[in-house]
Formats: structure tokens, sequence, C-alpha cells
């Protein structure tokens, strides 16, 4: 399905069957399309109802900003990437800028918008990922844009709900004064919801290949802490490599120090063991 003008600004997203599974039934392909040109490039395999709730929500509220609005391309995208992720330690992350959902982020593609009046400029670009200044570079990148005005912007808004009110069901309720929805979660259900978030974010959090790796895990309920681990999958000739057996996660769990006070930042937020030193811990 295509939402917009694909010359111009459009979503572009479908259901794929084959990648549903269970009671999740909106995975499908994702991308955006400015000026012609698609971001990501290839296909993803994306949340549709998170994804397009996420871009409703940003062109509904986008954040107004006339001087940012006007600069060059260029400088424009490298503000917004230092406002979504500062290089300090006490600025805290701009979300209101972000209009990329987490997959297309995950493939080193950003989405950012700003408006002026009755304007939204929307510029997005791929970039490569430095590991050891745990930053996006910038140098080389090519980017798109397109400028929408209240008009496009509210058809794009009216088709989105339209589209997730038909299919998903997202705006069908409407609470009353007198109405808490209440979701509670059981242990069982938290490791899932644990797990399943960082095997989501493998990629961005961990910066290492999915498909490469094999993860390790456990929940110290007691001492309200949780650990992941990520490490090579296979060998050379293509044989599992298991967890070795004399190292016990949840002991090293206990004498590690906590590797960050948050997963949402730009910065890096895994450390590096090696067994050995694992070991001697």
């Amino acid at each position: 399905m295509i939402i917009g003008d694909p010359y111009k600004f459009a979503l572009i997203f479908d259901e794929v069957k084959e990648w549903c599974y269970g009671s999740c039934n909106s995975n499908g392909h994702f991308a955006f399309c400015m000026d012609g040109k698609m971001l990501p490039g290839n296909i993803i395999n994306a949340v549709n109802d998170n994804a397009l709730a996420k871009v409703l929500d940003k062109l509904k509220s986008a954040p107004e900003d006339s001087e940012l609005f006007a600069m060059d391309a260029a400088p424009a995208f490298e503000k917004l990437y230092d406002l979504v992720y500062p290089t300090d330690s006490v600025s805290d992350n701009d979300y209101r800028f972000e209009l990329a959902p987490e997959e297309v982020i995950d493939e080193g593609y950003h989405v950012f918008l700003v408006r002026s009046g009755d304007k939204i400029r929307i510029l997005g670009a791929h970039q490569d990922y430095d590991r050891e200044q745990s930053r996006h570079t910038f140098e080389g990148i090519e980017i798109s844009e397109a400028v929408i005005d209240r008009t496009n912007c509210d058809e794009i808004v009216s088709r989105i709900e339209e589209y997730l009110g038909s299919v998903y069901g997202r705006f069908t309720d409407h609470l009353d004064d007198n109405t808490v929805r209440i979701i509670k979660i059981d242990e069982g259900a938290l490791f899932e919801f644990l797990y399943e978030s960082f095997n989501d974010k493998h990629e961005a959090w961990m910066n290492a290949d999915a498909v490469e790796c094999a993860n390790d895990f456990a929940v110290d309920w007691e001492n309200r802490t949780f650990i992941f681990a990520a490490r090579k999958g296979e060998d050379e000739n293509g044989n599992f490599l298991p967890f070795p057996k004399d190292i016990n996660l949840k002991e090293i769990m206990r004498k590690i120090p906590a590797t960050t006070t948050t997963v949402f930042t730009g910065e890096r937020i895994y450390r590096d063991y090696t067994f050995d030193e694992l070991r001697k811990l």
C-alpha cells in the first residue's frame, strides 16, 4: 500500500503473510519514499502497525524550528542527528525530531522532520556506523528530502488513521472518563518482554550482526537485574559454538557493573569481555 506521493513523500508498506506468526499479523515491509527514492533501499521486516503509529504521532506533532528548517540539507541533517543523539552526557535525546521507526533505524537509515509554520521538512539518509566513536558518520552520505504542507500532511495522517482503524482497530476504542485500561504481566511475561525487546534491538544496541550471533540471557529477580550477551554463533565450519559450561551467566551478572544507565541513548551501552576474563571474576 502507498500513502502519499512517491515522487514527493510517501509511506510504502504491506503485510507479508509468511512473516506473520501466531497473534502477530502485522509483520511486513515498510519504507519511506522521498523524491522517488526508497529509504531503506532494501526489503526489511517491520511491525507495520507500530511503525505507522509512530509516523502518525510524529507527523501530528512535528516540532517547530524555523531556523533549522531553513538550513541547507547537510548541516540541517547533522544538527537534527545531534539533537536526537547528543554527543554529551548532559543533554537529553530529543526524539521529537525522529520520524523513522526502529526497524528503519536498525538498517542504518535516519529520517528526521522539522516544521516551520504550516510546512514540514523531512530529511533522510543512510549512514555508516563508526564503532570507535559510537556514532554514525556523515561523510559521503546522500540526503533525500521533501517538504509537505499542512494539506498534504493532514491527508497522510487521515489515511494512516483510516488504515490502522480498519486493519488493526487501533483507533476504534475511546475510553470514557471513568475507565483505566490496564495490562498486568507476571515474571514469565516480563522476562519474555525483556528478551524480545533486546532481540529486536540487537544490531542497534549490541553493534553486532544478529544473524552471526548467538544470545544468552538471564534475570536476577531478587536484585532486579537483567543480562543479555551476544557472542559468535558458529565456527568457520558452521558448527554451533555453545556458551562455556564453566561460566555461570547469573553469577557473572552479580559480579560485573551495569554497562549503562539507559538503553535509550546514542552512546555505546555494551562492554566486551573475553571468556577468560569472565572466568577470573
